[in-house]
């Protein structure tokens, strides 16, 4: 399904082992880089509203969200349960896939964004 907000750990039959829920996401794909991993979000409301924009989820490596590129700050409430992201700037159009050059830069793969190339972000 496109509007799930979690993330699942699976075994090799395909049995949800547990799950890190990501709640106002949409996650797409989980990459490490290091000890961090990046998540892209196609949208915080897709896919009731396609013209909604997205954000990149940094997670450290307990999955515990970090920070939140072009998404308001991760805030957990004193259960530790993550509240609601959503996106804050419009800086992506639907970041569906992303990887980690050799530098360290993000380079960000967008869905139904126009036919846009790639967005390189470079690690500062």
């Amino acid at each position: 399904m496109s509007d799930q907000q979690e993330l699942l750990r699976l075994d090799l039959d395909g049995k949800i082992l547990g799950s890190t829920p990501l709640p106002g996401g949409n996650p797409r794909h989980l990459h490490q880089n290091g000890k961090h991993f990046f998540v892209p979000h196609l949208a915080d409301n897709w896919p009731a509203d396609r013209k909604s924009r997205g954000f990149i989820s940094i997670l450290d490596d307990d999955l515990r969200v970090v920070a939140n590129i072009a998404g308001s700050a991760p805030q957990y409430d004193d259960d530790g349960k993550l509240q609601p992201m959503k996106t804050t700037d419009p800086i992506f159009m639907h970041p569906h896939d992303l990887t980690v050059g050799k530098d360290d830069s993000l380079y960000v793969a967008q869905f139904d964004s126009g036919n846009t190339y790639p967005l390189k972000l470079e690690r500062i």
